[in-house]
């Protein structure tokens, strides 16, 4: 539920900008879009209090929508709401043997700002931050004690960057790199590339 108040805060920020934006127009990476990713997921967690850690790398999508400002023709700002896949399950020994300890990453939800230059029309490189949540089931099996099976929320900072250019008047294509941090024991790497239509 707090990704709707975020986005409309970076919104908000946002507007000020577009409404001063000089010659803002002349450039194709202005204005808002909807668009979809292809994704490269790379999660790894670990059982709370253990050393031991599990990688698991999948493919996955998103859908994404937002809205982009140009200032000067020069500096690119925007705010952004995303909707994904989490990757693939984790599946890792337990702390007590022969227990196994599971996280089945869910969909993912997203609100997120970046700001970037954009050295020629329709060419922009850019930093991203935000939040993002990850809707997980967890679970310990197989051991004596200690065995649960729960559904959890992770939540947490997520940051990067990337490079957007756009093909046509209204399509533009992207790649990036993102990296969340939900907690200690859960982290998550993405890779992405991407279309957006533009209107």
């Amino acid at each position: 539920m707090k990704k709707i108040p975020l986005f409309l805060v970076a919104m908000a920020l946002v507007s000020p900008v577009a409404a001063n934006a000089q010659d803002a127009d002349d450039n194709r990476l202005q204005g808002p879009h909807i668009g979809i990713e292809a994704v490269r997921d790379s999660n790894e967690a670990s059982q709370a209090t253990s050393t031991r850690e599990a990688s698991r790398k999948g493919y996955g999508g998103r859908v994404h929508a937002g809205y982009d400002a140009v200032l000067g023709n020069v500096v690119l700002v925007g705010a952004e709401i995303g909707v994904g896949l989490g990757g693939k399950t984790i599946d890792q020994a337990s702390l007590v043997t022969p227990g196994r300890f599971k996280v089945d990453p869910g969909l993912s939800y997203d609100a997120t700002g970046r700001i970037g230059i954009t050295p020629t029309d329709g060419l922009a490189f850019y930093g991203r931050a935000g939040y993002r949540w990850l809707k997980t089931e967890q679970s310990v099996t197989g051991q004596t004690t200690g065995n649960f099976s729960r559904k959890e929320t992770e939540k947490g900072f997520t940051y990067g960057g990337g490079m957007e250019f756009a093909a046509t008047e209204y399509l533009s294509l992207r790649a990036e790199f993102n990296h969340t941090k939900y907690s200690d024991d859960l982290r998550q790497n993405k890779m992405s590339i991407g279309a957006s239509i533009r209107f």
